[in-house]
């Protein structure tokens, strides 16, 4: 069977990512275990000061969430935060349950992280850090401790390292990139894809899906691809989590409103967040 790995690099604290996340639904949808995920951390800021040195305020990210929450349609809470939060904290943590935990424990933390985020929280608060840990199946005191381990602290190098050295085919697609103090860096999300053939190539940054299908067909042709699911509560129990109107919708293929309808129809149980909800079903 043919497979490749992901080395997906995101940030917790990142807009952009989570609303990226109803295409990574589709494609984890599509390809199945064809694909591993390696997530990585870009790490966005040491500390909310960066964000006032580029000059960014709550008010501009505050648009950008009523903007994102618009369209791709990902669910925010709008307004209500005091600060601009630093991410390395939360990149930490990710960093320590993926390298103690496994990788899907470190997906689990960051997925609590993203929605306290953009569920009205700021993500260097302790106790936010430790509720979005406890709500992924782990103790905050042995996550902490993990933090402290030096084989995590160069992990979270590494990532941060990675993400400010992009490779010759995303620096040719320079306005998909970001600044930072000695040159340019992946920007949210990007993914870095490895085949068994031996050849890899990047997808830097936010993108329509069809970006995402077209790489996909000419580094992967002998992947197999899932067909469409049939109803939406089987992608919910295929999830194994709940998700937002738009990731069930882009998994199947639909617009949020016929997912919506879909997901009455069916009796999924609606979650409000923000401008829009999340769903979840009785396994």
């Amino acid at each position: 069977m043919a497979s490749v790995e992901i080395e997906h690099f995101t940030d917790p604290n990142c807009p952009f990512a989570y609303s990226a996340e109803p295409i990574r639904r589709r494609l984890s949808w599509v390809y199945g275990d064809q694909l591993t995920w390696r997530t990585r951390m870009v790490v966005l800021s040491e500390s909310s000061e960066e964000y006032a040195k580029k000059g960014l305020t709550t008010e501009m990210v505050d648009s950008t969430y009523a903007r994102l929450s618009h369209d791709p349609g990902m669910p925010f809470v709008v307004g209500g935060r005091d600060h601009l939060p630093a991410t390395a904290p939360a990149c930490r943590v990710v960093v320590a349950a993926r390298e103690h935990a496994g990788p899907a424990a470190g997906d689990r933390v960051l997925r609590r992280l993203r929605l306290a985020q953009m569920g009205g929280d700021v993500l260097d608060v302790p106790a936010v850090l430790d509720r979005a840990i406890e709500e992924a199946g782990l103790e905050p005191a042995a996550v902490h401790a993990w933090v402290a381990d030096p084989a995590v602290q160069e992990a979270v190098a590494a990532d941060k390292a990675a993400a400010r050295h992009p490779l010759p085919a995303a620096a040719a697609l320079d306005r998909r990139l970001a600044d930072w103090e000695q040159g340019r860096r992946y920007t949210c999300p990007t993914y870095v894809l490895h085949h068994d053939t031996g050849r890899s190539s990047v997808i830097p940054g936010f993108n329509p899906i069809e970006v995402y299908e077209v790489v996909f067909a000419n580094c992967g042709p002998a992947l197999d691809q899932r067909p469409d699911p049939e109803t939406a509560t089987e992608i919910l129990t295929w999830a194994g989590e709940p998700l937002a109107t738009a990731e069930v919708a882009a998994v199947a293929g639909i617009s949020r409103d016929a997912a919506r309808e879909r997901l009455v129809e069916e009796g999924a149980t609606e979650l409000a967040f923000g401008t829009d909800a999340f769903w979840t079903v009785d396994n």
